[in-house]
């Protein structure tokens, strides 16, 4: 009988999107912050196994460049109450003159990322690490899911022994797509820092210098 779910994934690889789809499908309340509703809900965390792991674990991987270019975006520019104490903390570890030059100080935020990060205190290698060999965890990709999300929903619902039919998954990727999550198309970026940045795959390519080469 199908439980509760955890979906972990190093921030910004997508966990939320493919979370909150998970949960539509799964008909399991979808939880981040706060107290757990008195039935099984779909927790969504930035995780190691066995903090809250459950018995069936889905874990979102991306590629680690394009979250490093992301991260760095929600770190310095999306100034909300969700993330005001991370801005503070990584303003106070990365100190930068202009945070808009996103090329040149790039280096410098991968380089804290992977030795002192300051959320989570673990490193994308490390949590990629961490679960490559969990026998119970269903592993599943950002970029899986922009090129075919049924697909990858599919796998993720046999994991969880849950049986639904494609047409229900096509509905439920068509209601959160980019397009209608954002109002914009993918790869438009606003004007305004926002959660929902460009959803793309390879935007790592538009900012990386070669000194954020070295650094990965």
């Amino acid at each position: 009988m199908l439980g509760s779910v955890v979906v972990s994934e190093y921030p910004k690889s997508g966990g939320t999107w493919i979370g909150q789809m998970i949960s539509a499908l799964a008909d399991r309340p979808y939880v981040r912050e706060g107290l757990v509703p008195f039935r099984p809900y779909l927790i969504h965390k930035h995780c190691l196994p066995g903090v809250l792991a459950g018995s069936a674990p889905i874990i979102i991987l991306r590629d680690g460049r394009d979250i490093l270019v992301s991260y760095y975006h929600h770190s310095f520019f999306l100034h909300d109450e969700r993330t005001a104490r991370l801005t503070k903390f990584t303003a106070n570890k990365v100190p930068l003159d202009d945070a808009s030059a996103v090329r040149e100080n790039l280096p410098r935020f991968i380089e804290q990322s992977f030795t002192n990060p300051v959320y989570p205190r673990f490193s994308w290698t490390e949590f990629c690490a961490a679960w490559k060999d969990v026998p119970t965890a269903c592993t599943l990709s950002y970029e899986e899911a922009r090129t075919d999300p049924v697909a990858m929903l599919t796998r993720a619902l046999e994991h969880l022994d849950k049986d639904v039919p494609k047409a229900r998954i096509a509905e439920v990727v068509e209601a959160f797509s980019f397009e209608r999550m954002s109002g914009r198309a993918v790869g438009h970026e606003s004007e305004e820092a926002v959660f929902l940045r460009k959803g793309i795959v390879g935007d790592w390519r538009n900012a990386f210098s070669k000194g954020s080469r070295r650094s990965v």
